[in-house]
């Protein structure tokens, strides 16, 4: 109701985002907590502290949600072959090399 008859009432839309948080909807307490930082001017650290934590939660909802929901992919052979071809500079590739050849003969 407080909102209602004045939006731009920092205290309403800091108890409001605190509620939507505890409720776990955290969007709307991002929306609100960030329109308490701008009314602000960014000045209240309590209040960033709020918004920092906030978004926190989110991205770690938003993180978890896009790795569940993530396929596995198997590397193209291109993709090993260039892998393994990165490592040149092995001292023991020549040994490796001249046996196998000497059992070939």
């Amino acid at each position: 109701m407080a909102l209602t008859l004045n939006p731009q009432y920092t205290k309403a839309l800091l108890r409001r985002a605190k509620a939507y948080e505890s409720l776990k909807n955290l969007s709307k307490a991002l929306a609100d907590v960030t329109a308490a930082c701008i009314l602000e001017n960014f000045q209240t650290q309590t209040t960033l502290m709020t918004a920092d934590r906030i978004l926190k939660e989110l991205g770690r909802q938003h993180a978890k949600e896009a790795i569940s929901k993530k396929k596995h992919l198997i590397p193209s052979s291109y993709f090993i072959k260039t892998y393994f071809a990165s490592f040149t500079k092995d001292p023991l590739a020549h040994i490796v090399a001249e046996d196998s050849g000497d059992e070939s003969k």
